[in-house]
């Protein structure tokens, strides 16, 4: 209770109905009974908690109705047990007894109190009372506000266990100690502040934790803590904790064990115990800046499908195992191992994986660490990897792409029945042959980066959006693309949009639809398209939360040879890509490392410019066909050329010069594109780099609805 005016109105009604004064001074209880442990008791009458003997001394709190019973020590005052005598109690803990600082509550003390609503250790000198005029200037008593730092470093074991009705704890103190089951099992404890009232940025420090401290508690979220060290199982059983954002150095091992409804995990730390989240089943979004996380930590966690892992070296057994709701993973370069079974059973991560590993720095990848996943290709590229058994046997691999050093073990990767290829599995190189390959009986090709971007049109052609003029008040451009990436994934039928047929022709996919269907002035006109229309106009309006997700990372010139080698294998990788200078999105198939370096004369800026990399896009501001021999053309951007003017797919790409990340596009780079004053006076301000450009990969598109 951190109003002051609920105080004021608690503290008048707690008088009003008790009408014994106040007892200024501790006395000495007539109780003789040398142990007395409170066991599970309802609310109401009289409770006795903790090991304390007539020796013990005795604050008489006549406001609450209870009893706090203390001994000296000469360290400072150690509270000892209490008595309560009714329901919805407050127990308020002066800073000192005696003269001597509160510094302990011991084991036990409050064990059981079911009639405790509330404790507050005060961090003021003298009385934690005052009086207060009314208005007919007779005075009445109340709480007062609480500030100031309180001396107690201990809570001991047990001591407020089993407290079921214990909702708020205000303690502020430097490096608290928190022993063993100090708080376990009070299930409606929702508020654990350690700030002074007048200052609410002290963050929650504890010196420790003990096991199972704060087990089945009523915390609904936990942050702003920190803590030195911390026992296992501290937060196992919270039912009611929903999200978690904790920057600790270790969080141990089942800390959060069945936190059922836990759903939002945000945590920097150095490590994550084995078994942390296990069974938090409802748990979907993980956020770890973990250097190593430990086995089990996150398995059989169906719902989790957002996990971002960032500066993450090792990844335990079984660690993120039938997370069959894990859709995409972004591993960072710094992960040098996945113990077994890291991954095993994720059958939606329908993904690439690649690692590249450059100055010989390692990379082991465990037995099965991805068996049964629903990865579609993988790239290995350096000299000091080794994967081991099964580790990426029965997915769904299309191809595997070896360069370097690679050690492979028994059917490590994409092994297939020898007497049945029809998969079209193959490994991809740049040697001249694969031992592995030919040990296995897999097909083994020389990668070529021409025959594989040939692929990737050919296979991706009929995705391609021919709604050239499709706006709506906000433009439409994400809308178009995210529409394409769910019919690509299988999320959506098109035709369930558009007609099969159309004048009197075959409509296949989003290549022959009308520019101009989707025009708000034109929707009367091709009623036919008007479903699609009305598809790509929701899911626009609906789409800020998938862009601004962890799920995006950013082109660089680090990884752009590497998705290359997806390109030379053939394999095309769909993404939204944002071109965050222009506010636009297009469709993203991959990138392809040219021959040898181009340039364009019709550039408005810098035509002698070489670029080394290519961008493999359909933009939705072009007006896509199929030419006779089935290749897609297009017509020009906007109003810029003739709708008869054709260009060839290959140059409605993104072009980039790789030493700096200079990018080359025709649809804004063109002369004919930059033909006005304030276009070319905004142009460098605009100028498309690497950096301008963040991928959303069609993995992370969810069904719409």
């Amino acid at each position: 209770m951190k109003n002051p005016i609920r105080r004021t109105v608690a503290a008048i009604l707690a008088v009003a109905a008790v009408s014994v004064p106040l007892r200024s001074t501790p006395v000495l209880s007539e109780l003789n009974a040398k142990s007395i442990t409170a066991s599970a008791a309802q609310a109401g009458g009289t409770i006795k908690s903790g090991n304390w003997s007539r020796y013990d001394r005795t604050y008489i709190d006549n406001v609450q109705q209870c009893n706090i019973k203390y001994r000296l020590t000469g360290s400072g005052a150690v509270i000892t047990g209490c008595e309560t005598f009714k329901a919805d109690t407050a127990v308020l803990i002066p800073k000192q007894l005696d003269g001597k600082d509160v510094i302990k509550v011991d084991a036990e003390a409050f064990k059981g109190q079911a009639n405790i609503t509330r404790v507050e250790f005060y961090g003021l000198d003298g009385s934690v009372y005052g009086y207060n005029s009314a208005p007919d200037n007779s005075t009445y008593l109340v709480a007062k506000i609480n500030s100031g730092n309180c001396a107690v470093t201990e809570i001991g074991e047990s001591a407020f266990e089993d407290c079921i009705n214990l909702e708020n704890v205000y303690i502020n103190c430097k490096d608290l100690t928190v022993k063993d089951y100090a708080f376990s099992g009070c299930v409606k404890l929702w508020d654990f502040n350690s700030y002074d009232y007048y200052d609410f940025s002290i963050v929650r420090h504890f010196k420790s934790i003990g096991d199972y401290a704060f087990s089945n508690t009523g915390f609904r979220t936990l942050n702003n803590i920190e803590w030195e060290s911390i026992g296992t199982r501290v937060f196992d059983s919270c039912a009611k904790l929903e999200s978690v954002d904790l920057n600790v150095s270790k969080i141990p091992n089942r800390c959060f064990q069945k936190c059922g409804a836990l759903t939002n995990v945000k945590i920097k730390a150095d490590s994550v115990g084995e078994y942390c989240f296990s069974r938090a089943y409802n748990l979907k979004s993980a956020e770890l800046d973990v250097p190593r996380i430990g086995g089990y930590a996150f398995a059989n966690l169906p719902k989790l499908d957002d996990l971002v892992l960032k500066n993450t070296v090792s990844i335990g057994k079984h660690a993120f195992e039938y997370c069959t709701g894990l859709r995409f993973v972004a591993f960072p370069d710094t992960i040098e191992s996945f113990s077994e079974l890291a991954f095993h059973g994720d059958t939606n991560l329908r993904m690439p994986v690649i690692f590249e590993r450059k100055n010989n720095k390692r990379l082991y990848i465990g037995i099965a660490a991805f068996n049964t996943t629903g990865i579609n290709a993988v790239v290995l590229s350096g000299n000091n990897i080794s994967v081991d058994d099964y580790a990426f046997f029965q997915c769904d691999l299309k191809s595997a792409y070896i360069d370097g050093n690679v050690e492979l073990d028994q059917y490590s990767i994409g092994y297939i029945n020898r007497n049945d290829l029809s998969s079209g599995f193959a490994i991809y190189g740049t040697a001249d042959s694969n031992q592995y390959a030919a040990k296995e009986g897999i097909p083994y090709l020389k990668a070529d980066g021409e025959v594989g971007y040939k692929k990737i049109i050919n296979d991706n052609k009929y995705y391609f959006n021919g709604m050239r003029r499709f706006h709506n008040e906000s433009g439409s451009c994400a809308g178009i693309v995210m529409t394409q990436l769910m019919y690509m994934t299988g999320k959506i039928d098109i035709y369930d949009y558009i007609p099969r047929e159309y004048n009197g022709k075959q409509v296949r996919g989003l290549i022959d639809v009308p520019q101009k269907a989707g025009h708000d002035e034109c929707r009367d006109e091709y009623p036919e398209f008007s479903k699609l229309a009305d598809l790509i106009n929701d899911v626009h309006h609906n789409q800020m939360d998938y862009r601004n997700t962890n799920y995006r990372f950013k082109l660089n010139s680090e990884n752009l040879p590497v998705y290359a080698k997806l390109t030379d294998c053939g394999i095309s990788y769909p993404c939204l890509l944002d071109i965050t200078s222009h506010y636009h999105a297009v469709l993203f198939l991959g990138v392809q490392k040219l021959d040898k370096p181009v340039k364009f004369p019709d550039a408005y800026k810098d035509p002698e410019t070489e670029y080394d990399y290519k961008l493999i896009i359909s933009d939705n501001g072009y007006k896509y066909r199929l030419d006779e021999n089935g290749y897609p053309i297009a017509t020009g951007y906007d109003n810029k050329t003739d709708d008869n003017t054709l260009i060839s797919a290959d140059l409605i790409q993104i072009y980039v010069r790789s030493s700096d990340g200079k990018c080359y596009y025709r649809r804004y780079d063109d002369k004919i594109n930059v033909d006005d004053e304030e276009k070319k006076k905004n142009y460098d301000k605009k100028r498309i780099y690497l950096s301008n450009l963040e991928l959303y990969p069609a993995e992370t598109v969810k069904n719409y609805k």
